[in-house]
């Protein structure tokens, strides 16, 4: 009975090592930005914070063409905005955009019915639209 016990401890063991091992996050994406511009981001993000609401999942999108570029802008964003919920997805009414240009802006405000509430510089701006 007791090889048995000890058996089943270390199939419980593999099995929860292997479910850690399938679900590590994704690997920081940073290596697609300059360095220089990481500081800068993160700068332009810090004013945001204060305005953000503490007790709902804040919305993360971004007119970067690129995905890999565009994850690690918004895993630059999680990384500075934390401990406050940041989501890649399109769920929520209040929304951090990164925008390269002022036209992409307007045409995704207009789009979702979505208002700029503060702008901060380098093209980040918090936003919020009615779900």
């Amino acid at each position: 009975m007791r090889l048995r016990h000890q058996a089943a401890i270390v199939c419980a063991v593999i099995i929860a090592m292997l479910s850690i091992i399938k679900n590590l996050p994704v690997m920081p994406l940073f290596h697609q930005i300059e360095s220089g511009e990481i500081p800068h981001h993160e700068s332009a993000l810090l004013p945001l914070k204060g305005l953000l609401p503490k007790d709902r999942v804040i919305e993360y999108v971004s007119d970067l063409p690129e995905d890999e570029v565009k994850e690690a802008y918004y895993q630059i964003t999680q990384y500075t905005l934390a401990p406050l919920l940041i989501d890649n997805s399109f769920e929520y009414a209040t929304i951090i955009g990164y925008f390269s240009n002022k036209d992409s802006l307007n045409e995704f405000c207009q789009k979702y019915q979505a208002k700029v509430l503060q702008e901060s510089t380098e093209g980040i701006y918090l936003l919020e639209r009615s779900l």
